[in-house]
């Protein structure tokens, strides 16, 4: 089933990056992210860990940015998409959530969060409805995200001074 580029999809993408959908994927990691990491680490046999470990991340998550194919997600996988969609009421991920929110289309729609949020994306010309569209929805996503965060950092102020 391809995945659909609706409005959920690019609210959920301004979570990209956030604590909180970092957190969601640390018993079951990125394994494109991992092999970035690999590429840059300087110590060869770290390099060589991380690969490995980016191999296997990438045939978990049947990630077809490493050329796998769609099958049914282990537990653990299925357990971070539901936690990812409960932080972002998207669910339409069938693979890795950081590998389906980078479609290009999310790229060019982030470029022009600045543009939203100083109200002067309508100036822009040429650009096309719909990236329109996506870029108000990304921002809708960031909104979101900043509340959501807001209110942990309230949770956690709480807690630390009642305790």
């Amino acid at each position: 089933m391809p995945l659909t580029l609706d409005e959920s999809y690019f609210r959920a993408s301004a979570w990209l990056g956030s604590d909180q959908f970092d957190a969601a994927l640390i018993q079951t990691p990125c394994g494109c992210e991992l092999a970035e990491k690999a590429q840059r680490e300087p110590d060869p046999s770290a390099r060589k860990v991380l690969s490995r470990e980016a191999s296997e991340a990438q045939q978990g998550w049947c990630c077809p940015h490493a050329g796998h194919a769609l099958r049914p997600l282990d537990f653990a996988r299925v357990q971070t998409l539901d936690a990812v969609e409960r932080m972002t009421g998207w669910r339409g991920a069938q693979t890795c959530p950081r590998a389906a929110l980078s479609a290009p289309g999310v790229t060019d729609a982030l470029r022009l969060l600045p543009a939203v949020e100083h109200g002067t994306l309508a100036t822009l010309q040429g650009l096309p409805a719909v990236l329109h569209e996506a870029a108000y929805a990304c921002a809708a996503g960031r909104a979101e995200r900043y509340e959501y965060e807001q209110r942990v950092r309230e949770q956690n102020q709480k807690a630390a001074s009642s305790g």
